[in-house]
């Protein structure tokens, strides 16, 4: 059960708790979604790993390891869901279920090789962020400025700043040119155990990490 807001059929300001797939429609054909299912495990296992670490400030030490194409095919599996169940909405207005034409669906959820920077998962956050961990999932659509299609998503999951961009025009997503492409994971310090949740990548990028600390 998670935390949600900002959908069309809430009001403004509402917030509702309810199940994560009572929120989307089957949008897959039966071979996608079988080969697909994966990625909801996965995606599953990153959350607990948020809330494990982000609960315990004793031991033992908890080290996690998650492949981020994998996280970024599940939201980007998510986005076409909220999008086929019409539940994104801009500028008050519910968007249409399509994306931009310069996005192949399909082909980025079967091939991770395809995704090339600036497409990817995003950090939002800023040094000396107060993180308030909480079990909710709060998402927007990210759209072009000219025609208004859908291009990523942003979230905050368990208080943490996390988006997905599925096509090249950065200029188009507000506030992405300052955060992380594709994080290597994120540290826990706590003053007497250190959780480690590892986020795996495939290419010969640099990937930094997120240090998160107990507030003193």
């Amino acid at each position: 059960m998670i935390d949600v807001s900002g959908f069309p059929w809430l009001r403004r300001g509402e917030s509702r708790v309810m199940t994560f797939a009572s929120m989307t429609s089957n949008c897959l054909c039966a071979a996608h979604n079988n080969v697909l299912s994966p990625l909801d495990a996965v995606a599953g296992q990153f959350f607990q790993a948020i809330k494990d670490c982000g609960t315990n400030g004793g031991g033992p030490a908890r080290h996690y390891l998650i492949s981020g194409h994998d996280i970024e095919r599940w939201f980007l599996k998510t986005l076409a869901s909220l999008a086929a169940s019409r539940s994104l909405v801009s500028n008050t207005e519910r968007l249409p279920e399509g994306f931009h034409e310069s996005i192949s669906m399909p082909a980025l959820l079967e091939d991770p090789a395809l995704w090339k920077r600036p497409d990817g998962l995003y950090f939002g956050g800023y040094k000396g962020q107060v993180i308030q961990r909480r079990d909710l999932f709060h998402c927007a659509p990210l759209t072009t400025v000219d025609t208004n299609e859908l291009a990523g998503i942003t979230t905050v999951l368990q208080g943490f700043d996390f988006s997905l961009l599925a096509m090249v025009p950065i200029d188009a997503t507000p506030g992405l040119d300052r955060a992380l492409h594709r994080p290597g994971g994120l540290v826990f310090n706590y003053p007497k155990v250190k959780h480690l949740i590892e986020i795996s990548w495939n290419d010969d990028a640099e990937h930094l990490k997120i240090v998160i600390a107990e507030d003193p």
